[in-house]
């Protein structure tokens, strides 16, 4: 007999996360791998505002877990005026930085930082920076991280694995802020109902697939999830404070997912109702019912 703490255990959710489309927004755990810390050296001090024909400069540094800078700028604009494009044409450590000459008296900074000419914008809305009456600010921005650093010693640069999703019966889609080291990959554990372990066989970034910030990986393992794991499945890292949950997602649209003969919905009869659903992942479904179609809560649950 199935030991009833292995039966097929989840909410609804999941199957939202299909209708939204890939990497929709999960809130929960996320596991934290070590650390990469590219230095972060400040060097608007070492710049003339004047070798830019103007009297005061913002340098703007920006950080790419994957280096992938090719075709992203800064459109910046003093407030409330139009707006001009800043190359990212210097390099450091931490990555590549824009200066941007600035007019005199200007207090506020608007910026977003773009792909191309709005293919993607990294943060989806304006930014503002207050400018140092020093005639020199500086900044430090992080692909994905709306945060605005004005010190190098406020930026955490330590890798993120933000989501996980069960896409093929043997591979796991994983969205990450940053580069996966050899050594945090061989670290990556999921694991199934009962404690069931699976294997991860191999680790590909998948550069095709890449969001407008930080990577996203396949982790393929060495069988096909077992179908009581669907739904139970969690990806664990020795850094991370919980088990991230692995949602299905692609893998739904498979046949076996599918109710094509099923009879949903509702049907009323003279002494009752009955509700028939589908979803392969879950194992409980709550029915809410209200007195009137106004009432502002359940009668009864």
């Amino acid at each position: 007999m199935r030991d009833p703490l292995c039966v097929l255990r989840v909410l609804l959710l999941p199957l939202l996360l299909l209708l939204t489309g890939p990497l929709a927004g999960v809130a929960g755990a996320q596991a934290t791998a070590t650390p990469q810390a590219p230095a972060a050296v400040p060097i608007a001090d070492t710049l003339d505002p004047a070798d830019f024909g103007a009297r005061a400069v913002l340098v703007v540094h920006y950080h790419r877990p994957g280096a992938d800078y090719d075709g992203w700028n800064l459109w910046t604009w003093p407030e409330a005026q139009e707006g001009i494009e800043a190359a990212f044409n210097g390099e450091t450590p931490f990555g590549r930085y824009a200066v941007v000459p600035l007019e005199a008296g200007a207090q506020r900074q608007g910026f977003i930082v773009r792909r191309g000419q709005w293919d993607a914008k990294d943060i989806d809305h304006d930014r503002f920076v207050e400018l140092d009456h020093d005639g020199r600010t500086e900044i430090w921005l992080v692909a994905g991280d709306q945060r605005l650093h004005t010190s190098p010693d406020t930026i955490d640069l330590s890798v993120r694995i933000r989501a996980a999703f069960l896409d093929r019966t043997d591979t796991i889609t994983v969205s990450t802020s940053g580069l996966l080291t050899p050594d945090q990959r061989s670290t990556l554990h999921v694991s199934g109902g009962c404690d069931r372990g699976y294997t991860i066989s191999g680790v590909r970034e998948r550069r095709d697939a890449a969001p407008s910030s930080g990577l996203i990986y396949d982790l393929v393992l060495d069988r096909p999830v077992a179908f009581e794991d669907v739904a139970a499945l969690s990806l664990t890292h020795p850094g991370a404070d919980e088990p991230l949950t692995i949602y299905a997602r692609e893998i739904l649209t498979d046949d076996r997912f599918t109710a094509l003969e099923a009879e949903l919905g509702s049907r009323h009869g003279e002494q009752s109702t009955t509700f028939a659903i589908w979803s392969p992942v879950s194992s409980r479904v709550d029915l809410l019912l209200y007195d009137t179609h106004s009432s502002p809560q359940p009668a009864r649950a």
